[in-house]
């Protein structure tokens, strides 16, 4: 889990880059799950996606 937080009374571009490294294995399926939930209007948004390497 991250968080993120823009500061206080700033215009952002609506950019946010997260990177991480994994060690993963080779052909097993693996689910990536983004979630995002605004503050101030409190929606929510939900990205999943099964990658396979």
């Amino acid at each position: 889990m991250r968080e993120a937080h823009a500061k206080s009374g700033s215009e952002s571009k609506g950019d946010f880059v997260e990177q991480h490294a994994l060690r993963l294995r080779k052909g097993t399926p693996y689910r990536i799950v983004v979630a995002v939930h605004d503050q101030v209007t409190d929606a929510v948004g939900i990205k999943s996606e099964i990658v396979r390497f």
